[in-house]
């Protein structure tokens, strides 16, 4: 106890902690957190954490979790490693907030893998939104670990479980796009993030946003004196984690870095609009069409717009660093009249001024939301995500790798509307071949051959051709729209300024207050 108080010895250890802790190495296979928000104000926490104890380092014996503030009911901390319940859960002696749970006979001996699942009640997690005084915040950083003590990467899955009666129109997420939403067993909202490789020793932030009315006690942000950073768990006997000595030290400086960074509110380029039970539903949009009804990100929106106009010989792209388009042909056929305006838009040399694109952007979010008028928005949506799907699977059961191309060529607008490009690509092509189609490939060359580089005709695998397309889709994205927040916020601007008023993040207050609102950082998972 008395190393943790002298500041000398603390930088010892911090010095020597690398040599006593040298045996302990572990994976995190799987690093899941359920945060159910409650009426009261406080939050239900579960983690389900999956470890593998690598070949030859000490067999994990305890695992430290942390909470995000000293509010936490140690009374109700449960705790279960492959099914079977574990009663030694203890004040973590490691950590400042949070709980060790001590495997005993169940210990992880190297090579061995489990999976330990935490739940507790963590009160006093509800704080204003600081940018609206009508919506309340939760903020979560789940649990990630010492460098030192990992080895590859990491399954994360986060998600928030909005109070009874939240609506998606009304609620928003901080920092990253969610990837999923869905409802749970209780009807309830749930914002998902996914992140397949991510890394077991960066902290990852997230948060949700949502009217105060649905919970009964929002908290005042009080001084961070109050928290505690939370921080991860053991690494070995006598062997103190490095993080928590540095985090400790380090709880104003990432405060202001989240002050600083803030994060991105979620922007709706369309009005509310009444769902009226037993409404039509909204048939014959187009895959960009329905990509704005889904609210996609413009930028991916322009690259699907720049695609189509590819794949009908209208324009090429040339290289450079910023989008440059060359008109092949204006007249080409099937050109559709958002594609002939988009056309309208570029200049002698190639490019698109943005105060225009902002301009079409706003035209084309009107037009679409005119053809919503009288039609059921959420059913239309589940329509166009319904033939997304349908595309997936009739690329999945394709007899053959021509079949396969065919398909994917054919459907590849309405596969650009899927999140998870990249990861339903490779799931659904397998280990099968695939050719490229040729229209890919414009902007990698000029039209005129000119520093041309090689076109691949010939088939390629699965998992090249996802990394080829989502490598191309973000390169075309980023090119098409440089700075995608201040043209997002431009085009809502017009279409939506509702949404502009509840954006933004909560400045000094709301759940930043919490100074690491879910984290249980460095080694939690190590064992003694």
């Amino acid at each position: 106890m008395v190393r943790r108080i002298f500041v000398a010895l603390l930088l010892w250890l911090a010095l020597a902690g690398p040599a006593f802790a040298a045996d302990y190495k572990f994976s995190v296979d799987r690093n899941f957190s359920d945060i159910m928000i409650r009426q009261d104000g406080g939050v239900d926490i579960k983690y389900e954490l999956a470890f593998t104890c690598s070949p030859g380092a000490h067999p994990i014996d305890i695992v430290d979790v942390g909470f995000p503030n000293n509010y936490y009911d140690l009374g109700s901390v449960r705790a279960r490693l492959n099914g079977l319940p574990l009663s030694d859960i203890r004040k973590s002696s490691y950590i400042p907030v949070g709980v060790e749970v001590h495997l005993g006979e169940h210990q992880l001996m190297p090579g061995q893998h489990g999976t330990l699942e935490v739940t507790a009640t963590n009160p006093h997690m509800v704080f204003p939104d600081s940018e609206d005084t009508n919506l309340a915040s939760v903020e979560f950083y789940p649990t990630y670990y010492g460098s030192q003590y990992t080895s590859g990467t990491t399954q994360l899955r986060v998600s928030f479980h909005f109070p009874p009666g939240a609506h998606d129109q009304e609620v928003k997420w901080h920092y990253s796009e969610i990837t999923e939403q869905s409802q749970d067993a209780d009807g309830r909202l749930v914002y998902t993030w996914k992140m397949d490789q991510a890394s077991p020793s960066t902290q990852y932030k997230f948060g949700v946003s949502f009217p105060k009315t649905l919970v009964n006690q929002v908290f005042e942000p009080v001084p961070q004196s109050a928290y505690t950073q939370t921080t991860g768990g053991k690494s070995g006997s006598g062997s103190p984690c490095l993080a928590p000595l540095f985090i400790i030290g380090m709880v104003a400086f990432f405060m202001v870095i989240g002050i600083i960074q803030g994060r991105r509110a979620k922007m709706k380029y369309f009005p509310p609009a009444a769902a009226v039970e037993g409404a039509e539903i909204k048939v014959g949009l187009t895959a960009p069409e329905a990509a704005l009804l889904l609210e996609m990100p413009l930028n991916k929106v322009a690259a699907m717009l720049i695609f189509s106009l590819s794949k009908k010989g209208a324009v090429a792209l040339l290289p450079s660093d910023h989008l440059v388009l060359k008109i092949l042909d204006r007249n080409a056929p099937d050109l559709r009249d958002y594609e002939k305006s988009l056309l309208e838009l570029i200049q002698m040399d190639g490019t698109i001024v943005k105060e225009d694109f902002e301009k079409y952007f706003v035209k084309m979010v009107n037009g679409v939301n005119a053809k919503m008028k009288g039609f059921n928005l959420a059913k239309t949506r589940a329509h166009y995500q319904a033939i997304m799907e349908q595309a997936w699977q009739q690329a999945q059961d394709s007899a053959n790798s021509a079949e396969l191309s065919k398909n994917i060529d054919q459907s590849f607008p309405w596969l650009m509307l899927d999140k998870n490009l990249d990861g339903r690509l490779k799931d659904s092509i397998g280990d099968r071949s695939v050719i490229m189609p040729v229209w890919f490939y414009s902007g990698y060359h000029s039209p005129a051959g000119a520093g041309a580089a090689p076109v691949r005709t010939g088939p390629v695998s699965g998992v090249e051709f996802a990394n080829q397309v989502v490598s191309r889709i973000e390169n075309v994205s980023n090119r098409a729209i440089s700075k995608l927040e201040s043209f997002t916020m431009g085009v809502t601007k017009a279409t939506n300024p509702k949404a502009l008023q509840t954006s933004g993040g909560h400045g000094g207050g709301g759940g930043c207050a919490c100074a690491c609102a879910g984290c249980a950082c460095a080694c939690a998972g190590g064992g003694r």
